[in-house]
């Protein structure tokens, strides 16, 4: 009978053991949220028939935004630069400073068919690149976060006609699958702004829906 080498078996064990990921690797903590951008939420409102929505993905663990916003109505001629920003810390019904550029005018792109303007952002953040009271970068970027979480941010684009903001929409967490279903039992439709509206996002094709409620905007899942 062939007898088994104990002691073998016990290092080469421990030499696995020794090379195995640490017990505390985890994956990326990623967050979602959404915004709505619309004239109506300029504060005070504008007069602006434009409107939008954007997706923001945030990594926690690696301090990566990605923003992707596509807007109908708006031309690349338009573009106040630097157009885009997050501000914070404020309600719907208040202002606040910048927090963050998104971008410069020259990032903008033509959406497919004429339809509008977008904006890819992927960038990984410093503390210092976010203009909150902290007492360092890493509690800045715990700061930033916190305040996305609260929808105590929002994002405003600039024009020329419009300076100080023609489109401005909260940044909330993006609702999650029974949220939505809850929604669509207490009556919430979703409808097309106008029948198959295509657009480029993200280089695959979307389309845009509103609610005819509330005019909520949002970007279907491609």
């Amino acid at each position: 009978m062939m007898r088994c080498n104990w002691k073998l078996v016990s290092t080469l064990t421990l030499l696995a053991l020794v090379t195995l990921p640490p017990a505390t690797a985890r994956a990326d903590e990623i967050f979602n949220y959404t915004a709505s951008l619309e004239s109506a939420n300029e504060v005070p409102p504008v007069d602006s028939m434009s409107l939008g929505g954007a997706t923001l993905l945030w990594n926690a663990t690696t301090a990566q935004l990605v923003v992707e916003v596509a807007l109908l109505g708006p031309s690349l001629e338009d573009l106040q630069d630097p157009p885009l920003h997050i501000h914070g810390l404020a309600t719907s019904e208040e202002t606040a400073g910048v927090i963050l550029q998104l971008g410069e005018a020259g990032d903008w792109f033509e959406l497919d068919q004429g339809t509008g303007i977008g904006i890819d952002f992927n960038e990984v953040l410093t503390g210092s690149e976010i203009d909150l009271s902290c007492t360092d970068d890493a509690a800045c970027l715990v700061a930033f976060q916190e305040a996305l979480d609260h929808g105590m941010t929002y994002m405003n684009f600039h024009t020329a006609q419009y300076p100080s903001g023609e489109l401005r929409g909260q940044i909330v967490p993006e609702p999650t699958a029974s949220a939505l279903a809850a929604a669509a039992l207490a009556g919430s439709h979703i409808v097309n702004i106008s029948p198959s509206v295509p657009i480029r996002f993200n280089k695959s094709v979307c389309s845009v829906f509103v609610s005819p409620r509330s005019r909520d905007m949002a970007i279907a899942v491609c």
